[in-house]
């Protein structure tokens, strides 16, 4: 076991070590990040004043019903699926270490982890950051309303579970659309397309206002953006192209068919007479 640790200590310790990548900000001037949060906050502020009395009005009509599809696609806005699957593949590689395989399978180990890890991460700590509004605001969900208050607050022990503002699912939503977008940028539409369902689907089950929608869905996506900006910096995964965007880097690309043989090659016992 202290050598599985110390093969993940090693691992951080490299990428800690990387010549860094400074020809571009990982974050935009001071100036148009702050406008582009004033900007940000101003819209959630019109949806709370002039869209989700609409919208509170409408849900507790004796005619609303909820929607059969947004409550099954509602559900993929669920970060569990995501951060259990990564986890798993981020387990099973730190025991079938990078140092094993050699050539193509190298390239295709360090591809396949960077990509859980960026996922993992990018809807982890989204996700932390949501709880924490969630914290703050204590916003209680429309469906726990009794029509009078918009904004009516939540007691401090049921905050996690029915705290409103933002939406954790439009958050994960958010996360995914970006992180997938650019990690398959070729079918980047159809990822947004879908991920904009799933955060459509949280007032369409009557679990969400239209601006916790909105503020999760930005938290969420703008969060991954710059965090994929951080990856850049350090020159894993993604790259700055010269105009200070960033793309997806070339390391393993085309190589991926090497990933059965890597792992029937990972999960072969190792002969501990020639280490």
């Amino acid at each position: 076991m202290a050598h599985y640790f110390r093969n993940i200590a090693d691992y951080f310790s490299f990428v800690s070590r990387r010549r860094q990548d400074t020809r571009h900000a990982v974050l935009p001037r001071k100036t148009y990040l702050v406008i582009g949060f004033s900007i940000i906050a101003m819209l959630v502020y019109l949806l709370v004043r002039s869209v989700d009395p609409l919208f509170l009005t409408i849900m507790l009509d004796r005619s609303w019903e909820k929607n059969a599809f947004f409550d099954f696609i509602t559900e993929v806005g669920n970060s569990n699926w995501l951060l259990i699957s990564t986890g798993i593949v981020l387990v099973i590689l730190s025991f079938l270490t990078a140092n094993r395989f050699g050539g193509a399978k190298h390239m295709v180990w360090h591809r396949v982890f960077l990509y859980a890890y960026f996922l993992f991460t990018s809807v982890a700590f989204s996700g932390a950051i949501v709880n924490l509004f969630k914290l703050i605001f204590g916003r209680t969900r429309p469906h726990l309303s009794d029509g009078t208050d918009i904004w009516a607050p939540l007691s401090f022990g049921d905050i996690f579970i029915n705290g409103s503002f933002p939406s954790g699912h439009a958050t994960t939503a958010g996360a995914l659309a970006v992180a997938l977008s650019l990690l398959f940028p070729r079918v980047k539409w159809l990822v947004v397309m879908v991920f904009t369902l799933v955060a459509i689907s949280r007032p369409g089950v009557g679990i969400h206002y239209p601006s916790d929608v909105f503020a999760g869905v930005m938290l969420g996506g703008v969060f991954t953006y710059f965090y994929a900006r951080y990856f850049a910096r350090k020159r894993l995964l993604f790259a700055f192209e010269s105009n200070g965007g960033i793309v997806l880097r070339g390391e393993g690309r085309g190589k991926m068919k090497h990933l059965g043989s890597m792992i029937r090659e990972g999960i072969k016992p190792r002969d501990h007479s020639s280490i």
